[in-house]
């Protein structure tokens, strides 16, 4: 009798281990899966953005309104909030990260963010995307709102003003 109990309970062990690395594993896969659903979201969001952009330069040539360029990059920095908020939580692995902050460095330090006078400029002497903006000489106030819903993005590219993406991932790593 105690032979039979030994066998059932160690029948009962393994089969809690197989249970419990088939949990583990199941785990591991939806978080793979979620990780990599972020990614796709968010590159096909920045794809689409680049796209608007170009439309709403076309747009902007033809009637001269701001509005439209506007609307496009308020979408941008808020992807880029959207980005910077994953890298930081190291949603987003490694390699992809340092494309994506690289993209980012390619374009936000076309603007000038100015502390005593509260401007948003387009910087006139940097020459990335400068196709995108033609004619674009000063944002609105309503860019000026935009940044200060995209904290993370006014930190570490107006504030603090990265120039590399080392010094974009030591400003992630102190921000709360």
């Amino acid at each position: 009798m105690n032979q039979s109990i030994l066998e059932w309970s160690k029948f009962f062990a393994n089969l809690a281990t197989i249970a419990g690395l088939s949990a583990l594993f199941f785990h591991y896969m939806t978080y793979r899966k979620h990780r990599f659903d972020i990614i796709h979201s968010l590159g096909n969001r920045y794809n689409a953005l680049m796209e608007e952009l170009a439309k709403a330069n076309q747009i902007y040539s033809q009637s001269g309104n701001e509005s439209i360029k506007i609307y496009v990059f308020r979408n941008y920095f808020i992807l880029c909030e959207e980005e910077l908020y994953f890298i930081k939580h190291r949603y987003i692995q490694k390699k992809i990260a340092e494309t994506w902050i690289d993209a980012m460095l390619h374009l936000l330090p076309v603007f000038t963010y100015d502390l005593k006078t509260n401007t948003f400029l387009v910087n006139a002497d940097k020459e990335s995307l400068t196709r995108y903006i033609d004619n674009l000489t000063a944002l609105t106030q309503e860019m000026n709102e935009i940044l200060d819903r995209c904290p993370i993005v006014k930190e570490i590219f107006f504030i603090k003003k990265a120039k590399n993406r080392s010094q974009v991932i030591e400003y992630l790593n102190v921000i709360k």
